[in-house]
């Protein structure tokens, strides 16, 4: 359910949020407070660019629906702000910002 990505960063869930056992969050992820994330939802912070990972970074009262998908090309962010809903099955790639 949480992993490290290859440089050893490992995800940090906020308070009172929910993920799902079948979810993947793996690397340098930050969710925020009184999160949903849905079954089979994977997030992943993974990909290096010199030596670093940039984050994905999701803000509080976020919901993430079954099967999103959420991932970044080397070296950009991914940034979603507070109250956004992601429905089912969608593919954020960033680098991007959602509001």
């Amino acid at each position: 359910m949480l992993y490290p990505n290859p440089f050893g960063n490992y995800p940090v869930i906020g308070r009172n949020t929910y993920v799902h056992p079948s979810a993947q969050i793996i690397g340098r992820v930050e969710i925020g407070e009184n999160c949903f994330i849905g079954p089979n939802a994977v997030i992943r912070a993974d990909e290096p660019e010199k030596g670093k990972v940039s984050p994905i970074i999701i803000g509080n009262n976020v919901n993430v629906q079954d099967g999103v998908i959420i991932h970044a090309l080397a070296g950009t962010e991914v940034r979603i702000g507070n109250n956004v809903s992601l429905a089912h099955g969608a593919i954020i790639h960033g680098p991007v910002v959602i509001k």
